[in-house]
């Protein structure tokens, strides 16, 4: 008789090849941990409790009239960089000063380019395109330097 190895896993191999010389179970239940096995493995796959890679995002709402429609030619260029510093015209400005440049800008019914930085937070883009809008800018085309640091 042969010995068992316990390097085989769960001994399985052992148990048929007994199984088979001495003939003593009408019936052999390995066939059946093996399905069992992979049938429970199926399972967990494809339960609730396995969790999908990725981590969820909140974008926040943006009306559908600033949805890409088509590239335009851009009269005026605004610039926000990591330190969330605005430049206008190669000069620097906050929110308060930005409207009224804003403001003196005769017939601002153009595009207006947003180029900013990568690490500028979402909602300070699109704080600053609804402030564009507001003013009299007809569309807000946004361009971002991401840099893979």
């Amino acid at each position: 008789m042969k010995s068992i190895s316990t390097l085989e896993p769960l001994e399985l191999v052992a148990h048929w090849e007994r199984a088979e010389t001495i003939n003593a179970r009408g019936w052999q239940w390995i066939p059946y941990v093996n399905v069992l096995t992979l049938a429970l493995g199926l399972v967990l796959l494809s339960s609730h409790w396995l969790c999908p890679p990725g981590f969820p995002v909140a974008v926040p709402a943006v009306a559908q009239s600033m949805s890409y429609q088509y590239a335009r030619p851009f009269r005026e260029s605004i610039t926000i960089d990591a330190d969330l510093r605005i430049f206008f015209n190669h000069r620097l400005y906050d929110f308060t000063q930005l409207e009224q440049v804003f403001r003196a800008i005769p017939e601002s019914d153009g595009t207006l380019l947003l180029k900013a930085d990568g690490q500028v937070p979402l909602s300070k883009v699109l704080e600053l395109t609804s402030f564009a809008k507001t003013h009299g800018w007809t569309s807000v085309q946004l361009a971002v330097n991401a840099s893979c640091e």
